[in-house]
């Protein structure tokens, strides 16, 4: 193996070994537990300008994703794929803790399934549309 290509690989196996001691999710690389104080969810109270969120699954081992969002009266939506890690953790375990992109709190949160058809008709009707709301207790 020539000497470059023996660099750039020990380059780009640091670079993965750094990102992987990361707490949070690196652009579409999942990460673990969210840092950052904890304070209550309130859904009206999300960013409008900017529609991205970190979300923290599986309390047991957490794994965080970078996830876009959509509001709608006020309410935060995620719409995951039923093959995303992610969303197979939720559907183990509903309870969630969410960062807005550019903010440091961290919220604890419940993802609930949406069955309003006005509202799944905003979506694309290939997947699965969640509310998320504050997490009771």
């Amino acid at each position: 193996m020539p000497l470059s290509i023996a660099r750039t690989c020990a380059c780009l196996l640091l670079t993965a070994f750094l990102l992987s001691a990361c707490s949070g999710p690196f652009m579409w690389l999942p990460g673990g537990k969210l840092e950052g104080e904890e304070t209550p969810f309130t859904p009206a109270a999300a960013p409008q300008d900017n529609q991205v969120l970190q979300l923290e699954t599986n309390p047991a081992r957490p794994y965080s994703v970078n996830i876009g969002y959509q509001m709608i009266e006020g309410r935060v939506f995620i719409d995951p794929a039923a093959e995303r890690t992610w969303y197979q953790h939720i559907a183990d375990n509903p309870s969630v803790r969410i960062r807005f992109a550019g903010h440091d709190e961290v919220h604890p949160a419940q993802a609930v399934d949406v069955t309003d058809e006005t509202l799944l008709g905003q979506f694309d009707p290939s997947r699965i549309v969640l509310e998320l709301v504050p997490r009771q207790g």
